[in-house]
């Protein structure tokens, strides 16, 4: 029995310095991934922590997502080259996103809704502050051919024209949101702008709290939508979310969860410590 331990553990060394020498990419990786974190590994106390460095170390930052080529920073944390990434939300996007459609992504990151968006022929505005974050957008938006169809922004969206603070919402720059105020946390000065366009068939507004803000310096709201929500970021960022859904009581709210879209239970919404995608129509 500790002969057979060990000798398990023996091998499973072996293939992690395997792993780790070859940065091994996409489809093997992601089948290593659920194999560790779903069965076999797992089961015994070593599964967590040797899931946990293959991770750290052993993914690369160039992945097949969904179809999309993606670079990814060396510190991503969303793992998009080990799950289905917002499988719920990519279908909606996929199903109302139309040819010749202006559509707009707040929020861009890196990227991947912009590809979403683009690949149906539509006119993307893609808007990301981050300038780390936005680098890797512009490869991407290049390495997947979209860029006559896509215009990029290094500039924060809210409710006015001129200059901000992007502060660090988990200790580096990779979470992030507008505001002026906040002392003492990591932060960089940003351009701010507001959306001026006649039309928008389609957005997704993913702003750390400052959804509303973005909303209200709009000229016109978008015919649909994707927007994230979360009543204590939109408290911490001067909102609340009386204003947030009074300001959208045209629409028809539908809340997605991890398994399907579904009618919002507001008491528990506004409970929720996580955030919480919407679509709204």
């Amino acid at each position: 029995m500790v002969l057979d331990f060990f000798n398990n553990l023996k091998i499973v060394i072996n293939f992690i310095q395997y792993m780790k020498n070859y940065k091994i990419k996409n489809k093997f990786f992601k089948s290593t991934m659920n194999l560790i974190g779903n069965k076999g590994f797992t089961k015994i106390f070593l599964g967590k922590p040797i899931k946990k460095y293959l991770i750290e170390h052993c993914k690369t930052n160039e992945v097949v997502v969904n179809g999309y080529k993606m670079l990814l920073d060396e510190n991503d944390l969303m793992h998009l080259s080990l799950f289905d990434y917002d499988p719920i939300e990519t279908e909606i996007v996929k199903t109302n996103v139309k040819k010749n459609d202006i559509v707009i992504d707040v929020g861009a990151n890196i990227g991947y809704y912009t590809l979403l968006m683009a690949k149906n022929s539509a006119s993307v505005f893609s808007y990301e502050p981050e300038p780390q974050n936005f680098d890797l957008l512009k490869k991407n938006v290049i390495l997947n051919n979209f860029s006559s169809n896509v215009k990029l922004y290094n500039k924060a969206v809210s409710n006015f024209y001129g200059h901000s603070k992007l502060v660090s919402t988990d200790g580096t720059m990779a979470r992030h949101k507008l505001d002026k105020n906040r002392l003492g946390t990591k932060s960089i000065d940003v351009e701010v702008t507001k959306l001026e366009l006649d039309k928008i068939d389609f957005a997704k507004i993913d702003v750390e709290g400052t959804e509303l803000l973005v909303l209200q310096g709009m000229k016109t709201l978008p015919n649909k939508m994707l927007i994230e929500f979360n009543s204590t970021n939109l408290k911490e960022s001067g909102s609340n979310y009386e204003d947030f859904f009074n300001f959208l009581e045209k629409y028809t709210i539908k809340e997605i969860t991890k398994k399907r879209i579904v009618e919002p239970d507001y008491d528990m919404l506004i409970k929720k410590e996580d955030v919480t995608n919407l679509f709204l129509y």
